[in-house]
């Protein structure tokens, strides 16, 4: 990631808005960590953006005195506005309060920021900066929390500036707000995994800003309807010796820190059946009339973050092995939930699969994520009455695989098949294991 700024003699130094890469323009402000006022140091937490992929935590590209914040909490700004001015070296504020910049073109990674280098590594504070008692007053109220953990806290009701923060520099974590809202709102022992979300007030009106993520989520959703002749498929399949294998491997699991739980089965299936439908693995460019079949499996594995879905890349999946494949879901799973993905984690997926299994539902028909050209829907795992080989009725585990897949590319056929070739694996779990 790169990051235009400018400077000037009055040392300076504006520091805008990083290009994030992977076609991502704009970015909405957050939270901000820092005040006017405020002393900085080089990498410390400055502000939070969310990219219609994302959310980044962007760090001080070097040490100095903030002078002047461009945008607020909410604002949606283009990459390469400006969005702080921080006064570096021994020039008095006052002598530069109202210079005016000009701008050059270093390269700033926001990952790792380093300052151009004709500018100073050290610092020193003139004595007579220091925070106004307006920007000491905002900052004894400042919240470090994700933008997660701030939507955790609205749908649990709880208010985040009472919440005492066990991260880093008192920030604010999802647990954090999950053990306040068990110790104050609900009696000890009254919640359950399925009261926790009751309502505690009245409903109210409000309007949302249809911004970020969400409304990019909405532009694609709709961009792949609307351009993409896409069908659906969907069987039943039996889980029952998954099920069987996964109890037997749970200790080996254990000892290795990782959780198998039946999706990882059906991912790493996926990774078997696709290499013998490529067709699958591809994505169809229009413009040049060709259809480019990837010569790896990069398997998106959508998950349901708080500010919307988004869909974390597992790279070369077809060369794990199922425990490694269930160490990735759990890591890319927990920094989705912390917003604390990368992008590039986030890039580069050439097949997707969505589970809804672990809320429930008998059935859905998940929504293609182009330009890839099919995905996968895991419903939930159901106990119910099924026929054995020999004609009796017994209480089998079930569950339904749906695929959406574009018609452009994918015969309906094939996708039965690729389907078929799941259900065979499944219900002979063995093979998932070579």
């Amino acid at each position: 990631m790169n990051a235009t700024s400018s400077t000037n003699t009055a040392n300076v130094y504006t520091f805008t808005l990083p290009d994030i890469g992977e076609g991502v323009a704009e970015g909405e402000i957050m939270a901000w960590f820092a005040e006017e006022g405020q002393a900085l140091k080089e990498d410390q937490a400055l502000l939070e953006v969310m990219t219609d992929k994302v959310t980044v935590e962007i760090p001080a590209p070097r040490a100095g005195i903030l002078l002047k914040k461009y945008v607020q909490v909410g604002d949606v700004v283009p990459v390469g506005k400006a969005l702080v001015d921080i006064h570096f070296g021994d020039t008095p504020v006052s002598d530069v309060s109202g210079s005016k910049t000009t701008t050059e073109q270093p390269q700033i990674s926001v990952s790792s920021p380093a300052p151009p280098k004709t500018m100073p590594q050290e610092v020193k504070t003139a004595p007579s900066v220091e925070a106004s008692p307006q920007a000491t007053c905002e900052l004894s109220h400042a919240v470090l929390a994700a933008p997660a953990t701030r939507q955790l806290a609205k749908r649990l009701h709880v208010d985040i500036q009472t919440v005492t923060g066990t991260g880093l520099h008192g920030r604010i974590r999802p647990e954090d707000v999950e053990d306040h809202a068990r110790r104050v709102s609900v009696p000890q022992g009254v919640r359950s995994s399925h009261t926790s979300i009751l309502r505690q007030s009245p409903l109210e009106a409000k309007d949302i800003p249809y911004t970020g993520i969400r409304k990019k989520i909405g532009e694609r959703l709709l961009a792949s309807t609307q351009n993409i002749p896409s069908f659906a498929y969907v069987d039943e399949i039996r889980m029952d010796k998954v099920e069987a294998l996964r109890q037997e491997l749970k200790g080996m699991a254990n000892d290795a820190g990782v959780k198998l739980t039946p999706l990882t089965f059906v991912l790493k299936a996926v990774t078997l059946a696709l290499q013998s439908f490529p067709q699958l693995n591809s994505r169809l460019n229009d413009a040049q009339t060709v259809i480019h079949q990837h010569a790896n499996i990069h398997l998106g594995v959508a998950v349901d973050a708080s500010h919307g879905l988004i869909v974390p890349v597992i790279s070369n999946a077809e060369h794990l092995h199922l425990f490694e494949i269930a160490k990735r879901v759990q890591e890319l799973g927990m920094l989705a939930r912390e917003d604390k993905l990368k992008p590039q984690q986030l890039q580069g997926g050439t097949f997707t699969v969505s589970s809804i299994g672990s809320i429930g539902g008998l059935l859905g028909i998940p929504i293609i994520n182009a330009p890839e050209v099919a995905i996968l829907g895991v419903n939930a795992l159901r106990k119910v009455a099924v026929v054995n080989d020999r004609d009796e009725i017994v209480v089998g585990k079930v569950l339904n695989l749906s695929i959406s897949a574009d018609h452009r590319v994918v015969d309906g056929a094939d996708a039965a098949r690729f389907v078929n070739l799941l259900k065979s694996l499944l219900e002979s779990p063995a093979q998932l294991l070579l």
